[in-house]
């Protein structure tokens, strides 16, 4: 089945948690893909502090994305800090860190899409709000709007310094959309995708080559 963005322009704001906000600064082309959104996307303070005080090369970035509106900083309303309670409190298996916790609370108060790459992230809100729309950096990256905005060889490059600087999760279904964008060759280098290449080399169909 071809991959395709789950995202679209019709859908509500998006709620940027810190490792998208990371994988898009990792492309080299954070602004130019952000500003290719119809509406600049929210990040959470938790997430931004996340990024900053993770001893990263960020920060700078960041603070540069927010002063320049292509993002844009987002606190917790009351309804919103009950759900981040509830996502923080609890056994391990069964909570998030404050950043991934404080996205899906913002994005369900304001009828958003929670932005996130964790699987753990996807499970749990899933699991207790199951109209909560999910998406991953490879759906925002796969809108039409960006590959426009930035122009073929710009874009492959983006996808790849994802992958190569920020390690980009890629989801199993999502694999053969990103091989189109960087080739073959370029994702049996990728570390990121170790796993998934692997994999898809047994295939016979599929085999490296």
């Amino acid at each position: 089945m071809t991959f395709s963005s789950s995202l679209s322009v019709a859908d509500g704001l998006l709620v940027l948690d810190a490792s998208v906000v990371i994988n898009v600064i990792g492309s080299g082309s954070s602004e130019r893909i952000l500003s290719a959104l119809p509406t600049p996307p929210l990040v959470s303070s938790y997430a931004i502090q996340e990024i900053v005080g993770g001893g990263r090369n960020d920060a700078s970035i960041i603070t540069a994305l927010l002063d320049r509106n292509v993002m844009i900083r987002a606190d917790l309303t009351h309804p919103a800090n009950v759900v981040f309670a509830s996502l923080v409190s609890g056994s391990t298996s069964d909570t998030l860190g404050d950043g991934e916790a404080a996205t899906i609370a913002i994005a369900k108060d304001i009828g958003g899409v929670a932005m996130i790459d964790e699987k753990q992230g996807w499970r749990i809100a899933g699991g207790r709000f199951p109209d909560l729309q999910l998406a991953t950096t490879v759906d925002l990256l796969a809108l039409p709007s960006i590959s426009e905005c930035l122009g073929q060889s710009e874009f492959r490059q983006a996808v790849l310094n994802a992958l190569t600087e920020a390690r980009m999760q890629v989801r199993e279904h999502q694999l053969e959309w990103v091989i189109a964008q960087i080739g073959v060759e370029a994702a049996v280098g990728c570390r990121s995708l170790a796993r998934l290449m692997r994999v898809r080399s047994a295939e016979p169909h599929k085999a490296v080559g």
